[in-house]
């Protein structure tokens, strides 16, 4: 019936585009334990197979994960299309490293105390030779720089440390030292005496 005409079949094919772009936030550098959320940025991804990079996984879109030991870890996802061909799949990968540096670090501001004016406290603790201390405001310290200076503020004071270690990674703490005035000296109600009159 249909000789001398040529057949034609139609085929669909559906085709598919795959990205992923990996972006870490707040940073891709941070002191241990850092805890890093990774967003895949993907476009018609289905499937999702992260590797963190220390032996642990996720098939999450935009997972977190916290490192706690410091070091580089190069972390990678694969995306994958499952509904392009039944058992064919469009991919992409990604790559973004995360640096974890040494967070050991810690910061001890003391219990403060009250004293009266002109006095003086020890605030802080026994010093890590490691780390560098740095207190806030340094008004009424004998040394900002060191883990436990002698306070003598002129007024109830708060004071803010700062500890760094060497790999940059910080700590703070605080205290507060009360400050009473001085009391005032009174000899009581002036009298006059007159020689030879008893009071």
């Amino acid at each position: 019936m249909f000789e001398g005409y040529p057949r034609f079949i139609k085929f669909q094919i559906q085709l598919s585009s795959v990205e992923v772009n990996v972006t870490a936030g707040p940073s891709s550098t941070g002191c241990s334990p850092y805890t890093v959320n990774l967003f895949s940025n993907g476009v018609n991804v289905q499937i999702y197979g992260w590797d963190f990079g220390d032996g642990t996984t996720s098939t999450l879109p935009n997972p977190t994960h916290t490192y706690n030991d410091s070091g580089h870890y190069q972390v990678r996802v694969l995306a994958f299309d499952s509904i392009t061909c039944p058992n064919r799949y469009f991919s992409d990968s990604s790559f973004v490293t995360i640096t974890v540096l040494d967070g050991t670090v810690s910061a001890d501001a003391g219990n403060g105390g009250t004293i009266c004016l002109a006095d003086s406290i020890s605030v802080g603790s026994i010093a890590n030779p490691v780390f560098n201390y740095q207190w806030s405001p340094s008004l009424g310290l004998n040394d900002s720089t060191i883990s436990n200076p002698n306070a003598s503020p002129p007024d109830s004071m708060f004071y803010r440390l700062t500890v760094t270690n060497s790999s940059g990674c910080s700590e703070t703490d605080s205290t507060i030292v009360l400050v009473n005035p001085l009391p005032v000296a009174s000899g009581g109600v002036s009298v006059s005496v007159c020689t030879g009159q008893n009071d």
